[in-house]
């Protein structure tokens, strides 16, 4: 049975989207994607139509159809270019009824690297990772992923687009901002995560019937350094009657998010250098209470790492016990995470020692 409709003519383009909507959904679905020159109409005379793809620049053009079609059919496009520079097809960031999508590819940008602006909401790689320019008619796989949330949760289109917005991967180099960002939108989609995001669903601003009215309270998050950081905390308020949604625990819960993550941004904690770790080890001369690094070697993926044991920690500027030792320089963030690294492998029962003058 067929349920998506690529509106395009048949042939090379088509069935790079219809390869790309598979890739997305996890599995080869291509048997339930159609070609068609005429998809609105189709869509809305064929009731198993749920989808409707468009790969080319017209988007504007075809809002007044989307909404027509929606809420059963929804309407997929590219924001409008294979080339990393700024679109101005919308005038807010809130992207329209249809859902939209850049291309970039993942081990090399990590990033959208076709046209971006406000109305982007995701992006995803396209056909060939790693070769060539970005096409963004491939990046379709954003279809295919959140039909796959809305087919395993049997949702609603809305369901299944918000569930993506609220988890998708936010880890490009060039993101600035949070939860969506100019260049990458709210983000690459994270299908696993979707499904099992446990919080509200918020009533579907794009259906007609939808009225949002009830403004947040104020709302106030502070960030606090976690053991092994030091900086300042950071508090960040929201005030009273500025995020909007159908009631008041749903428009503080936006809020509180919000919060949270411009504090995230704002907080600028640093490492603290761990020491070593207090565990019991047997040497020669007796047992030892505590244990530093004392050299280092790196080579390809792996990391051998040298110990001095000493009686305890006041003799660390004494010589110790059992020791071979060579300096090496690396930066805090390195040292402390093999510290860690060897709390947890080689002395489970050890604790981390920070140095707090």
């Amino acid at each position: 049975m067929v349920r998506i409709l690529i509106f395009d003519v048949p042939g090379m383009h088509a069935d790079g989207i219809k390869f790309s909507i598979s890739g997305g959904y996890g599995s080869d679905i291509s048997d339930q994607i159609g070609v068609s020159n005429n998809a609105f109409v189709d869509a809305q005379n064929n009731e198993d139509i749920i989808a409707v793809a468009r790969c080319y620049t017209d988007i504007t053009t075809n809002i007044l159809n989307a909404q027509n079609a929606y809420p059963r059919v929804q309407t997929f496009y590219p924001l409008g270019s294979n080339v990393f520079y700024r679109l101005y097809n919308f005038a807010h960031q809130e992207p329209p009824v249809i859902i939209t999508c850049g291309a970039g590819d993942i081990g090399y940008e990590d990033e959208n690297n076709t046209g971006f602006g406000f109305g982007l909401e995701f992006w995803d790689v396209d056909n060939n990772p790693n070769v060539g320019p970005d096409e963004s008619s491939y990046a379709m796989r954003v279809l295919g992923k959140i039909l796959k949330i809305k087919d395993t949760l049997n949702c609603t289109w809305w369901e299944a687009r918000f569930r993506a917005r609220m988890t998708a991967d936010r880890n490009e180099p060039n993101r600035e901002t949070y939860m969506w960002d100019l260049h990458n939108g709210y983000g690459f989609i994270n299908v696993a995560a979707a499904i099992a995001y446990k919080g509200i669903i918020p009533v579907d601003p794009y259906n007609p019937g939808a009225e949002i009215t009830i403004a947040n309270e104020e709302i106030q998050f502070t960030k606090t350094p976690t053991i092994g950081l030091s900086g300042e905390p950071v508090t960040v308020t929201i005030p009273a009657q500025t995020i909007y949604a159908e009631n008041v625990t749903i428009a503080n819960q936006y809020a509180s998010a919000k919060a949270e993550n411009l504090a995230n941004q704002q907080a600028n904690f640093s490492a603290i250098p761990i020491i070593g770790i207090e565990s019991l080890v047997d040497t020669d001369y007796g047992t030892g209470n505590f244990i530093a690094l004392s050299k280092i070697i790196l080579e390809n993926s792996k990391t051998e790492c040298k110990l001095q044991v000493f009686v305890n920690q006041s003799s660390i500027s004494k010589l110790p016990v059992k020791t071979l030792s060579q300096e090496i320089t690396l930066p805090i963030t390195v040292i402390n995470s093999i510290y860690s690294l060897l709390k947890e492998i080689r002395f489970p029962n050890g604790t981390l020692k920070y140095n707090e003058d």
